[in-house]
């Protein structure tokens, strides 16, 4: 399998403010890998050593109404994720709130888990 033809990698950086009022610069690597099923079984490869993975998917239905509250089912494995709901047309600054909130998120695992194997190595 041709790993080019079902991922499109974009990189760019975003930059947030801290509570401390000190802003941080993250760089993102965002990786598209479809949501064709043909390419299925490269999603774990990708996945196995990203800092965080987000879903995106079209709801036919619209996240509105009696369905809003509902979680997608994502199987065991993925069930504990929190789920955003995003409407590309509204106006307002939630998605773009919540994909922040992720970035700081995975920024902060990945420095603690650094921070702790350099830790391991400097104590061996």
């Amino acid at each position: 399998m041709n790993l080019v033809k079902c991922i499109r990698i974009l990189e760019f950086e975003r930059h947030l403010s801290q509570s401390k009022g000190k802003d941080i610069a993250i760089s993102v690597e965002a990786w598209d890998c479809s949501g064709d099923p043909a390419f299925m079984s490269v999603w774990p490869a990708v996945a196995s050593s990203a800092s965080a993975v987000m879903c995106i998917f079209y709801n036919r239905m619209g996240a509105t109404g009696a369905n809003k509250g509902q979680k997608p089912k994502f199987g065991k494995a993925l069930s504990k994720i929190p789920v955003y709901y995003a409407n590309l047309h509204d106006e307002n600054d939630t998605s773009r709130s919540d994909f922040d909130t992720l970035l700081y998120s995975a920024f902060h695992a990945h420095n603690e888990n650094r921070d702790r194997e350099e830790q391991l190595v400097l104590n061996h």
